[in-house]
């Protein structure tokens, strides 16, 4: 039996809860968020390369490798426009206010890949497997979860901010699935194209998140450098593995 989408939503949006719940208690110290952050910029990564970008590229929206590849780099240039306008004047900025840029730019890349997933979820309700899919994304949830939540640690943002931030991210993904349940109209291609835009847009957010704002966070101290660079390469093979089991 395929898996109900409302059950689907309910599970994927208390897991990103329980991701970001965690990874913003108080009580971890900092260089523990910076190791949660280096898991979570490997997994990140993982997802551009091994997940978003090979499905951008071979879905059957008919779209053009070019096409795909620059919709790819659309998704991290407007990041970078939106975090440039957030903080034009970063250099002086506090740390915590860089950290705040940082959560907020995330957040809303996050977001974004996030409505996408919604789709994802609706169409895992009515295909072969859709459990495996179902899966994935609550993973994947969990994981973005958790490092939003340390970016909001980090940022030292307050409890109830930091509550409603997550709930607002943890939702994005049943939004998508009811957006998308409005939207289909039974038009298979024009439905692959839009999917294979939002992948490929996700890509390019996912390399900004993980390039520009999580690793240079994670590695400009270099206490526990090993570890961190362990934990990338750890989160990168968790996605890969994720990848096998959805292709499997």
């Amino acid at each position: 039996m395929n898996p109900s989408p409302l059950l689907s939503s309910i599970a994927v949006f208390l897991l990103a809860l329980a991701g970001g719940m965690w990874g913003s208690v108080r009580k971890i110290s900092e260089e523990s968020l910076h190791l949660a952050l280096a898991f979570a910029a490997g997994f990140f990564l993982g997802a551009a390369f091994l997940e978003l970008l090979p499905s951008a590229f071979t879905s059957s929206g008919g779209l053009e490798p070019v096409t795909v590849g620059g919709v790819a780099l659309l998704g991290f240039l407007v990041i970078y426009v939106v975090e440039r306008g957030l903080a034009p004047d970063s250099a002086n900025q506090s740390h915590s206010q860089a950290h705040a840029t940082v959560a907020m730019t995330a957040l809303l890349g996050l977001c974004i890949h996030s409505i996408a997933e919604g789709g994802a979820l609706l169409v895992a309700s009515d295909v072969v497997g859709g459990e495996s899919i179902v899966l994935s994304i609550a993973l994947h949830k969990g994981i973005a979860g958790l490092a939003l939540g340390s970016l909001f640690g980090l940022a030292h943002f307050s409890k109830s901010k930091t509550v409603a931030l997550l709930v607002v991210f943890a939702l994005m993904t049943p939004l998508g699935a009811g957006l998308s349940a409005l939207a289909l109209t039974g038009d298979t291609m024009a439905e692959s194209v839009f999917f294979t835009v939002i992948t490929a847009l996700s890509s390019g957010v996912f390399l900004y998140v993980a390039t520009v704002d999580i690793l240079p966070e994670v590695l400009h101290s270099r206490a526990s450098l090993a570890w961190k660079l362990l934990l990338v390469v750890i989160g990168a093979l968790v996605m890969w593995l994720i990848t096998l089991f959805e292709s499997g």
